[in-house]
This record gives structure tokens, sequence and C-alpha cells, in this order.
């Protein structure tokens, strides 16, 4: 009689390995993801705070127009509270070829500011508000919502989804900027 050899893999044998591979290749592509989903909040929060800087910066040469004269001083706090709560680009006002009065100006320069912002990190919100209780211990996240008095410091809060088009979020980067009159 002629014994026969199995030399060969089954195909229950080649099911088990495909299956064992696809779980691999399925893990290795979740961590890859997850990687650069990291990567990129990271890079935003770093293009974040640099425009958080810059705006701290702006409201600082503001504050300082506004106390070199009497008439600057009542009104430039009232403009550049109603510029900052707005939080809608207003690409009508353009002040690189023709003059602008100074609502014009305030609305011209935090319009570009947060236009540059959102081209860089997509979906991103912005608050400047006076605030004293940022953080919520509760959840230890930063909080949108704005609490505080004359005495409290004024923040910028900036944010963005990490999902596309996910409508809660909180803030990723806060920045005290001191008492700036708002």
């Amino acid at each position: 009689m002629h014994k026969q050899t199995n030399d060969g893999f089954t195909l229950m044998e080649i099911l088990i390995a495909m299956s064992l591979v696809s779980i691999a290749m399925m893990i290795s592509l979740n961590a890859q993801f997850r990687s650069r989903q990291a990567a990129l909040n990271y890079q935003y929060k770093n293009i974040a705070m640099r425009h958080a800087a810059e705006l701290a910066t702006w409201l600082g040469l503001v504050e300082e127009f506004s106390r070199n004269s009497a008439e600057n001083e009542k009104n430039v706090p009232a403009l550049l509270r109603a510029t900052l709560q707005t939080n809608q680009a207003n690409s009508q006002i353009t002040c690189f070829y023709a003059e602008c009065n100074l609502t014009q100006q305030l609305q011209f320069d935090f319009t570009n500011w947060q236009h540059r912002l959102r081209i860089q990190v997509p979906g991103a919100r912005v608050e400047v508000c006076r605030d004293d209780q940022v953080w919520q211990s509760d959840s230890h996240t930063w909080r949108w919502e704005c609490g505080g008095d004359d005495q409290s410091p004024t923040v910028i809060k900036i944010g963005w989804p990490l999902i596309a088009n996910h409508q809660s979020f909180t803030p990723s980067v806060v920045l005290a900027v001191g008492p700036i009159s708002l």
C-alpha cells in the first residue's frame, strides 16, 4: 500500500492564520489612527496657543490705546466687548484700502484674527471674557461659560472638535491675560 503524506495546510488552518493577521492589522491601524489624531490635536494646540498670545497682545494694545484719551477710555471697552461677543466672521468690513472708524477697525482686526485661526484650526470656537472659575474640578475639563465680575481676570478660551462636525467640546487652550477692561 501507498502511504499518503500531508505536506500542505488545510483550509481551516489558512482561515485561522488570515484571521489572526487581520486582527493584528486592525490593531495596528487603530494605533496609527490614534497616533495621528494625537499629533493633529498637539498641532492645533500649538497653533491655538500662538493665536491666543497674539490676541492677548492685541487686547493689550487696544487697552493702551483706550488710556490715551478720555473719549477713548469711555468708548473702547464697550466697543471691544461688543466686538469680542459677535464671534461671527464679518467679511464685509475691510480696512486694508479704506479708512475705518474705531468700531470698524476693531471688528476688522478681530474678524481677521478669527479667520486666520479657523483656517488653521477647523471648527475653532473662541470666548474672551472675565472668568474666575475656568476649571471644572468635577469633570476635570475647562468650561466655556463665563462667570466673573470686574475683578476677575480676562481669559481667552479656544477649543475645537476632535471629531469633524462634533458639536460639544471643551476649550483646549485657556490663557488668562490680566486686567483688560471688557
